[in-house]
C-alpha cells in the first residue's frame, strides 16, 4: 500500500519542479514538458532520489495525469480554423501511417510465429 506522506511528497515535487520547468520555458523556448521528463529521469532512475517500488502502484495515475496535461496545454494554443485547414492533411498523413504500421507488424508477427 502507498504511504499517503510519499504521495504527497512525490505531488508536491512535481508541483515544484513543473513551476521551475515553466521558468525555464519561458527563458529559453524550450517546452517545459522536456524539462518535466529530463527531471523525472534524473530524480528517478538515475540519483534515485524517488523510490520506484512504492510509485508502482501510482504509475497508472501518473501516466494518465501527464497525458491530460499534455492534450489540455497543447488545445490551448491551438486556433480553431488552423485545425480545420490542416484537418485533411492530418487525417491522410494519420491514416498512412496507422496502415503502413499496422502492415509491418502484421508482416512481423506473420514471420515470427508462421
Amino acid at each position: 500500500m502507498l504511504d499517503a506522506t510519499l504521495v504527497f511528497t512525490v505531488i508536491a515535487a512535481i508541483l515544484i519542479i513543473g513551476f521551475i520547468g515553466d521558468l525555464f520555458f519561458k527563458k529559453t523556448g524550450i517546452p517545459f514538458f522536456i524539462f518535466l521528463i529530463a527531471m523525472g529521469i534524473i530524480l528517478g532512475p538515475i540519483l534515485n532520489v524517488l523510490p520506484r517500488e512504492p510509485l508502482l502502484p501510482a504509475l497508472a495515475i501518473f501516466a494518465e495525469l501527464t497525458l491530460l496535461m499534455v492534450l489540455f496545454y497543447g488545445g490551448l494554443d491551438t486556433r480553431f480554423d488552423a485545425a480545420l485547414r490542416g484537418g485533411g492533411r492530418a487525417f491522410i498523413q494519420v491514416s498512412i501511417y496507422v496502415l503502413a504500421s499496422t502492415t509491418i507488424i502484421g508482416l512481423l508477427v506473420n514471420f515470427l510465429l508462421g
